[in-house]
């Protein structure tokens, strides 16, 4: 292929996820059990340095392993896919405001599943977060 790709790679095309938001960090620190104010409290991040809330790491490694999850149904045909492993690498934060979209490549794996390696943007381009997960 004049991509690079093996012939069972695949393109995962960019998806935007979600715009970052002051509602969607509440929820997801009583979800995930994280009330860190490093992501409620723009007094609290100022003082530490930030210029404001962060959004939880994890949330955006949650919407990697969505985005693992809708390739491998929509296109990997997996009736019911679950991821069986996900190892991620934070590379910048996130701020209310950003929109981050996930994207990469996958590649079929012997046991019919997929291996996708991914990565979490933000609006400016700049890589928030890259994954490795195993559907």
């Amino acid at each position: 292929m004049s991509s690079g790709m093996s012939s069972s790679a695949r393109e995962v095309a960019f998806l935007e996820m979600k715009k970052v938001d002051r509602e969607t960090l509440n929820r997801f620190a009583l979800t995930s059990g994280d009330p860190n104010l490093i992501h409620l409290d723009d007094d609290v991040a100022k003082r530490m340095g930030l210029p404001s809330v962060i959004a939880h790491g994890m949330l955006v490694a949650a919407w990697a392993a969505e985005r693992a999850v809708i390739f491998a149904r929509d296109e990997g045909h997996l009736a019911s896919p679950k991821i069986h492993s996900i190892s991620t690498r934070f590379q910048a934060m996130t701020f209310p405001g950003d929109v981050i979209s996930i994207g990469g490549k996958a590649e079929a794996q012997a046991s019919g599943g997929w291996k996708l390696e991914l990565q979490a943007k933000k609006q400016t381009g700049d890589v928030v977060l890259t994954a490795s997960v195993l559907v």
